[in-house]
């Protein structure tokens, strides 16, 4: 399954600095973002999933934010389009480019 959502998320730095209510309605935007635009395809089997997230955004992140970045997206999948978000249930790839417009590209296998 392929989906795309017309936004990036934060990067970890930021994320951990926002104040906790903001962190948690910001995670919930997120959490919603993937249950709309992934409507169509659900998968409660506890088998091992694999994840590849693709953001084109306006500044590339190191390695360590880019994959910060996605926590609020994989916590939004958990439960229905993948079992957990531990390694034992995903293979999780995380790429960038730069570009405009800023989106987030996920494949689901």
């Amino acid at each position: 399954m392929n989906f795309t959502i017309p936004d990036v998320p934060v990067s970890l730095n930021r994320l951990e600095r926002m104040h906790w209510a903001v962190r948690r309605r910001y995670n919930m935007d997120w959490y919603w973002k993937v249950k709309v635009y992934a409507q169509s395809w659900n998968n409660n089997e506890k088998r091992k999933a694999t994840v590849k997230i693709h953001q084109i955004r306006a500044r590339k992140l190191d390695k360590d934010n880019l994959y910060g970045s996605v926590k609020p997206i994989l916590d939004g999948m958990k439960g229905w389009l993948i079992h957990d978000d531990s390694t034992i249930y995903i293979d999780l790839t995380v790429t960038q480019e730069t570009g405009k417009p800023v989106r987030t590209l996920i494949e689901v296998n």
